[in-house]
């Protein structure tokens, strides 16, 4: 993780893609300032939703410190234009995937408070969205997804996964979802190209 964390960034692509719905850009992306201050309280490298999340907590718990301080976002680009402006929008948890690595990891406490915290980011990046006037421009919609095994070692896995999270995890405070096995996912999506057809 040190090596990680040393590593040089390098100097930004001068040739990045660019997503069909970055183009055209909206006109909150383009916004600069039309000069950069000598000095700062907290200077922020990008303008992912990591670095967005940072800039507003430390704005709006201004409360918190003596004086509100001064953010400096730092962007080579457009604000938002890389890895966060790709991801085509889609807020997913999937924590039958992960809880068991995180158990074994950090240990089973630690575990179901980090399966809980990220449970929360979808509910709170929505009440966000509601909150700034958002909703109705970031278009969401809910819907619901489906995690399919290929194969009886990846259906073990995924099996072990969701028993493990649901039995760990109390109601309440977990993502909720449907395991079917082979038989019964033919009958549902059987009967569902039906109905659709």
């Amino acid at each position: 993780m040190l090596g990680r964390i040393l590593q040089d960034p390098e100097i930004p692509r001068k040739t990045p893609t660019k997503a069909v719905w970055q183009d055209p850009p909206h006109e909150l992306s383009l916004t600069k300032s039309s000069s950069l201050p000598t000095t700062a309280d907290v200077v922020i490298l990008g303008s992912g939703i990591t670095s967005c999340a940072v800039a507003r907590t430390l704005l709006s718990t201004s409360d918190a410190f003596e004086a509100k301080p001064s953010v400096v976002v730092l962007e080579a680009r457009a604000l938002s234009s890389g890895a966060s402006g790709r991801n085509g929008g889609h807020l997913r948890d999937t924590p039958f995937m992960y809880l068991s690595y995180l158990k074994d990891r950090f240990g089973e406490d630690a575990a179901r408070k980090m399966c809980s915290f990220r449970a929360s980011h979808i509910t709170d990046i929505i009440s966000l969205a509601r909150e700034e006037g958002l909703f109705d421009l970031a278009e969401f919609k809910e819907v619901e997804a489906v995690d399919i095994a290929l194969d009886d070692e990846k259906w073990v896995h995924l099996k072990q996964g969701a028993d493990e999270y649901l039995n760990d995890i109390p109601a309440g405070q977990r993502r909720e979802f449907k395991i079917w096995g082979a038989d019964e996912a033919r009958k549902v999506l059987h009967s569902l190209f039906r109905t659709v057809s």
